[in-house]
């Protein structure tokens, strides 16, 4: 699909000689040419149709002059109908001259909020009676120029048309800044009302729309402090390929990347003002893009006007080649890889991506000979080849990347193929306490209460809790008034059987952390279990829900919580045979509290406890996050090894050629502690400097503990760290570590980033 994006034309008849003489032949001529090479397919103009509302034009109807000398005629020589042109107002399109004074000072008074202004929209959208009247004159023209619309609405706000190519049903929602804009209103005043983008969302996901396109003529910018926020992660939840704007007259074309997702903003430069233009930022120019939806490479190439040839060529001042390219991907109405069942650790676990939209759906592979990192990540080429190369090295290995890049998916799929590696999926390890706040929209307290005794019933049945042994759970809904503000909640719950689970053991690590619900798949999950009650329905309103959760501090409410429960867990990774319930205290755990507790674990079960227990903190260095990460392995090994005995089961961990450990840093530790693990066990605890980098630079080959880490693997997935500090940089990158990095989609496998 290509689409030629132009914007800010500004058609006065001030100039009109120029404009038709150099301007415009020159247009009609770069896109005739660019037409032959491949068709256009639609022509996108962001704003600014016209100049000043007008003015210049006197009594002459400026919109059909416009369409007459300008769109008609790029549409002739490209043969394109009128719904190939979708068009959105700027300010410009704004007549000053039909503002009411009066109104206007109500609304500057009046629409002082978000919530205001989509109210506002919600009552006027499809008025017949009161209309924008500053745009009005642009409507008319728009509801004349789609008259023999195929498909989509226009309103006087948003509007949504929709274009086939290709069996890609691509759905465009044109959102209208220009509503609130005059000249004695300064940017910062202007409001979108997110509304429109909810709506148009809506009516597009209606009509199977699966590749969608967004049209503001203001940049996103403009609506810091008010909108700004809202307008991108909407954008990006609803999985908008790309917003396209003007304004400007620069051009621009970049990827927002956010735990929402990510966002193409492409920015045009104006259509045309001075042909002999000096400032670089008003010359005139406009923008190709393609979108190959068999490659799945999405190009932007910015061109610009050269007054000395009266020729369109490359922006060189914008890239090399005017060219800014990625890889994209959308789900392919014939593409079975967004629609199959994709199966967990647990059988029972299945799920439709139709119905779950939290999960990322994958093609579950029978062998590894089948496993190609296009099938995960959507792109044409492989890097198996590497990614096995890297990992047949020895030592630590870090797979590294933002959040949501899919990092967990890879290794899910990679090396749960692949018999050379020992897969220990993870253990949810955090329980959230979280605390009503005044909410604007509706009593929560109805809604925590309903919510946290679901899941302090599923968790009490499926771990076999006592509550007459420990009231203080029931306690915390329903005993006293600062309780009944308080619920326990898992971040690692979904709606199938292990729904909400809650693994009580480690409340003290989570009663130590701040809660944070606010990346895009925790809010998934969120409503899906929300989604019965209709105050959350409106997701302005779910990320209000949200930043009530997200700030808690749980600091506030431990000494609280300590007092009124004791904790019982049934952990059910063990046979129910081998292990007695474990009582633990909420209190903080020295390194010593840690091991006599193990001992405690096994030594009703095993002999050789201490022989075992000794054994992990040899090859732990005693370091609480991996005596911590290695218990959680044994505890899934002797689920999935019942015959084997735990000091056989332990020997495993460090004789099988590769073990795979994931969730390792995020939240546990910070990047200080990180450094010094890593540095202490291949320093084998000599404080030296010197002695640590002789060694992890393999200068000391006879070093014992080095050579115990280079006949075993540890590969642990990470969130970025702090690459900027000297002691992560120097242990990781210099270091006997190897680092991968998944960076979205995986497309750098590098040893050395600096």
């Amino acid at each position: 699909m290509r689409i030629v994006h132009l914007s800010d034309i500004h058609y006065s008849r001030d100039r009109l000689d120029e404009f038709k003489d150099y301007y415009f032949k020159a247009l009609l001529e770069d896109l005739m040419s660019i037409h032959k090479e491949r068709s256009i397919d639609l022509i996108l103009i962001t704003g600014d149709l016209i100049d000043k509302g007008g003015v210049s034009f006197e009594e002459e109807n400026y919109y059909k002059v416009f369409q007459d000398e300008f769109l008609n005629p790029i549409s002739k020589a490209l043969s394109l109908s009128n719904e190939q042109i979708i068009l959105i107002p700027g300010n410009h399109d704004v007549n000053e001259e039909l503002i009411e004074k009066y109104h206007e000072m109500g609304l500057i008074v009046g629409l002082t909020s978000s919530d205001n202004v989509n109210e506002y929209i919600s009552i006027h959208k499809d008025s017949k009676e009161i209309q924008i009247k500053r745009i009005v004159n642009y409507m008319n023209f728009t509801r004349e120029f789609y008259s023999n619309k195929n498909a989509g609405y226009i309103s006087q706000f948003e509007t949504c048309l929709i274009y086939e190519k290709e069996n890609v049903k691509v759905g465009f929602a044109c959102l209208n800044s220009a509503w609130r804009c005059s000249s004695v209103i300064e940017e910062k005043q202007i409001w979108l009302g997110t509304n429109q983008i909810l709506s148009a969302n809506t009516f597009l996901d209606k009509e199977n729309c699966n590749f969608k396109i967004a049209l503001l003529h203001h940049p996103i910018s403009i609506f810091k402090n008010r909108e700004e926020k809202e307008i991108l992660s909407f954008l990006k939840r609803f999985e908008f390929q790309a917003v396209l704007g003007g304004h400007l007259h620069e051009s621009d074309s970049y990827v927002n990347t956010s735990r929402d997702g990510e966002l193409l903003i492409s920015n045009a430069k104006s259509g045309f003002n001075n042909p002999r233009e000096k400032i670089e930022s008003y010359q005139s120019g406009y923008s190709i893009i393609d979108y190959n939806f068999q490659t799945l490479i999405n190009t932007v190439v910015h061109r610009k006007y050269f007054h000395n040839r009266i020729a369109f060529d490359k922006d060189l001042s914008f890239a090399k080649e005017g060219k800014f390219e990625r890889k994209f991907s959308f789900k392919s109405k014939t593409n079975d890889t967004n629609t199959k069942e994709i199966v967990t650790q647990n059988d029972a676990n299945k799920t439709s991506a139709k119905t779950n939209p939290f999960h990322i759906s994958l093609d579950v592979l029978n062998n590894k000979k089948d496993f190609y990192l296009s099938n995960l990540f959507i792109r044409q080429d492989t890097v198996y080849n590497d990614f096995e190369k890297k990992l047949s090295s020895r030592g630590i290995v870090i797979i590294e990347g933002p959040q949501l890049s899919g990092k967990t998916e890879f290794i899910r799929n990679y090396f749960s193929k692949n018999d050379n590696y020992q897969f220990i999926d993870t253990i949810p390890e955090k329980i959230f306490i979280t605390k009503k706040r005044k909410h604007p929209y509706t009593d929560v307290l109805d809604l925590y209460t309903e919510w946290g005794r679901a899941i302090l019933d599923k968790a009490t049945k499926q771990f076999n809790i006592d509550t007459t042994a420990n009231p203080g759970i029931w306690e915390l809904i329903s005993e006293k008034e600062e309780f009944k503000k308080k619920i326990i909640a898992n971040r690692d719950f979904s709606k199938y059987e292990n729904d909400l689970e809650c693994l009580f053991r480690v409340l003290n690590n989570a009663l130590e952390e701040t809660v944070n619900f606010q990346n895009r798949t925790e809010k998934l999950i969120m409503s899906a279990h929300l989604d019965n009650f209709e105050s959350y329905a409106d997701p302005r309103t779910f990320d209000s829900l949200i930043e009530d959760l997200g700030k808690l501090n749980l600091r506030e409410v431990k000494d609280g919580i300590l007092k009124k429960m004791g904790l019982v867990i049934s952990t059910r990774y063990f046979p129910s045979n081998q292990l007695k319930n474990i009582v633990l205290k909420m209190n903080n755990f020295s390194l010593e509290d840690i091991k006599n507790f193990y001992y405690s674990v096994f030594e009703d079960n095993e002999k050789n406890s201490k022989e075992i227990i000794d054994l992990i903190y040899h090859y732990t260095n005693g370091h609480v996050w991996f005596v911590k990460r290695f218990f959680i392995l044994f505890l899934t090994l002797v689920k999935e090894n019942p015959k084997k005995s735990i000091l056989e089961l332990t020997n495993s961990i460090f004789n099988n050629p590769k073990y795979w450990i994931m969730d390792s840093f995020n939240g546990y530790t910070k990047h200080s502690e990180f450094i010094r693990v890593i540095e202490d066990i291949y320093n084998n605890h000599t404080n030296h400097q010197d002695d640590f980098y002789n060694c992890i630079n393999e200068k000391n080959p006879n070093n014992e503990r080095l050579s115990t880490y280079k006949n075993n693997s540890i590969v642990i997935e990470t969130g970025i760290l702090n690459r900027k500090k000297k002691g992560f940089r120097e242990v990781i990158i210099n270091g006997y570590c190897n680092r991968i990095f998944s960076d979205f989609y995986l497309d750098y496998l590098i040893d050395n980033l600096y």
